[in-house]
Formats: C-alpha cells, sequence, structure tokens
C-alpha cells in the first residue's frame, strides 16, 4: 500500500517541486535570461512568414503611418545609453582601439566583400551577396561586447570605449562602405542618403547625449529599462522588415537561403580565430584581458545600429528581407559563440580555477 501511495501523481508533482525541481527551473530561467533575444527575434521572423500582411506597410496594422518613428527613436536611446563619460581612462589605451576598429571596420568587411564577390560568380542572388557585404560593413555592438566581456573576464573599460566608438565610427563608415561595395552610389543619391543619417541617426544620438547631461542620475537609474525598450523596438523592426518582404515573397530559393546561412557559420568562424591569431602579434603589447576584449568586440556586428542603417540605405527595396538575412544569421550565431567562450576566457584570464 505504501509503495502504491508512493507512485501517485501527487507524490511525482511533489518531488518535481523538491529541491532538483527548483533547479530546473532556475536553470530554464537562467537560460532564457542568456537567450530570450535569440529566440524572440526567432519568433518574430516566424510570426512574420505566417501572416505577414498583418505587419506589412498596408496592412493591419498600417504600419507605413508609424513604423518611421522607430529608427530614430532606436537611435535616441543608443545616444541615451552611450556613457561616454564613464570611458575617458580607457581612450588613452589606442594600441587596443586600433586593432579592434581595424579589424571590425576594414579587415572584416573586406573578408565579407570577398565572399560576396565568389557567391555573386556562382550565381547567388544578389540581394543575399548585397547583405553579406552589409553584414561585414557594420560595426561593433554596442551593449553585448561589453557584457561578455565583463563576464569573461576582459578589460570591461576597452570594451566599452570600443563599443562607444564603434558606434560612432559606424555612422559613417558604414554607410560609404556600403554605397561603395554594392554600387549603390550610383544608383543613390549619396548625399540625400548621407541627409537621412544625420536627420534619423546622428541628431538622435546628440540629443540622447545632451539629455544625458542634462539628467545623468535618472537615465542611470533608468538604464535597464531604456536598453530592454531599445531590444523590443529591434525586434518590432525585424516583423516589419520580413512582413513586408515576406508578402511578394523572398525570391531566393531554400538552398541559396541555406548556403548563405553556412557560409555565415564559416565566416564567423574564420573572422574569431583571425582576431585570436591578430590580438596575439607582439606589436599590439596587449595583456590577456585586453585581448580578450579585443577578439569579442573585433567580430561582433551590430544589430541594433544595423537594421535602422539598412531602412535608411535600402528603404524600399522588396528585397530588404533577403537583404537583411545575414545578419539576422550572425546576430545570435555571435551570441552563442560569446556564450560558450566565456568558460574559456574566464579560466584563460584567471577569474575562476581552471
Amino acid at each position: 500500500m505504501d509503495k502504491d501511495a508512493q507512485s501517485t501523481p501527487e507524490h511525482r508533482i511533489q518531488v518535481g517541486s523538491g529541491p532538483e525541481g527548483r533547479r530546473f527551473i532556475a536553470g530554464l530561467y537562467a537560460l532564457w535570461r542568456q537567450f530570450w533575444f535569440v529566440l524572440c527575434l526567432g519568433l518574430a521572423v516566424l510570426l512574420a512568414a505566417r501572416a505577414p500582411s498583418v505587419g506589412s506597410p498596408h496592412g493591419l496594422l498600417h504600419a507605413s503611418s508609424w513604423s518611421w518613428l522607430i529608427v530614430p527613436t532606436m537611435f535616441t536611446f543608443s545616444g541615451l545609453l552611450l556613457r561616454t563619460h564613464e570611458i575617458r581612462a580607457a581612450a588613452a589605451d589606442w594600441r587596443l582601439h586600433v586593432l579592434t576598429q581595424g579589424y571590425n571596420l576594414l579587415v572584416l568587411p573586406l573578408l565579407f566583400w570577398g565572399a560576396a564577390i565568389l557567391l555573386a560568380q556562382a550565381h547567388l542572388d544578389a540581394s543575399l551577396c548585397c547583405g553579406l557585404i552589409v553584414l561585414g560593413a557594420l560595426s561593433t555592438t554596442t551593449t553585448t561586447g561589453v557584457a561578455f566581456t565583463r563576464e569573461a573576464g576582459g578589460d570591461e573599460a576597452g570594451a566599452l570605449f570600443n563599443a562607444t566608438l564603434g558606434s560612432l565610427l559606424g555612422v559613417v563608415a558604414t554607410p560609404l562602405f556600403i554605397l561603395a561595395a554594392t554600387g549603390r552610389s550610383g544608383q543613390l543619391p549619396v548625399l540625400e542618403v548621407m541627409g537621412k543619417l544625420v536627420v534619423q541617426v546622428v541628431v538622435p544620438i546628440i540629443a540622447g547625449q545632451l539629455i544625458q547631461l542634462v539628467i545623468p542620475k535618472a537615465l542611470s537609474r533608468a538604464r535597464k529599462a531604456l536598453s530592454l525598450a531599445g531590444m523590443l523596438l529591434l525586434l518590432l523592426l525585424v516583423y516589419l522588415v520580413f512582413c513586408a518582404s515576406l508578402e511578394g515573397g523572398l525570391g531566393a530559393s531554400a538552398g541559396q537561403i541555406t548556403l548563405i546561412a553556412v557560409l555565415v557559420v564559416v565566416l564567423h568562424a574564420v573572422a574569431i580565430a583571425g582576431a585570436v591569431q591578430a590580438s596575439s602579434w607582439p606589436v599590439w603589447r596587449l595583456s590577456r584581458t585586453r585581448r580578450t576584449a579585443a577578439v569579442i568586440c573585433s567580430t561582433q556586428k551590430t544589430a541594433a545600429l544595423g537594421l535602422p542603417l539598412l531602412l535608411v540605405v535600402f528603404g524600399g527595396d522588396p528585397a530588404l528581407g533577403l537583404i537583411a538575412l545575414p545578419l539576422l544569421i550572425y546576430h545570435p550565431l555571435q551570441l552563442l559563440a560569446a556564450s560558450i567562450m566565456v568558460p574559456w576566457w574566464k579560466r584563460w584570464n584567471g577569474a575562476v580555477e581552471g
């Protein structure tokens, strides 16, 4: 009788709600906290694929009447979150900055451009090739690179400086490289594109910085909320971009999309291996913690600035979804790769016993 009682569903529920159950739930929660954005990114694309007419410009949500506000709002948040006043001490570490920005904004753009040229010769969809060039030209991430550097025991101040510097350099360097490498400079009025960038990107960033000077304490308390709001806006932007693109069909075969996904994985692995090797060169004289910051920050690409820039440069292009696809593959991939590497970096930096 006692044995039967122990096997009842009620007993099993009680066991599941004990220490082991709580640990299991805590583990799931930890995974959710670490990868919630990646999961929501996939959900946004899935929702757009299921019913693209809902979020298309003239669909149920009437996105054309309000979606233009998303980009300047996101960059205003970027201006509010850029901690330029906290990174003066790291500004003098010019070797770290030259390596990080040079690799991120010069070496990787050329690497991805070269890959796009080879794929174009193999008759890959032109929009996917264009998206690969755009991905390579983007600057480093504004927040995740800093977070992973901190978790890995690296030079957080150096990562923060390069996140800020990359954001500012990327506003100018990225669109110019994209226009030149894709041949769009002859199709689009460059001055008009740069004017849009000033209005939708530069002015909001400056406004955010000015607001930060006026109410620094209030913004310091609201950093997490602002960061979350910015990521939610990015998810909304992904959803709207894919709704607009999928309504008329992506225009590329499943085989081509699979090929670009595999290539993005390979290019990211090559980028990390190259950064690890380059950071070891004696000319840079980098400590282990600074090498960690250099490798993590120089190989990451920003979706928070990348998608808005795509809308400015390629707004109205029916193939915008395909152009954005390499970035949307690379972004969760870099988060996953960095998460896997953090324990190794920690041991290497002596942050934990190893």
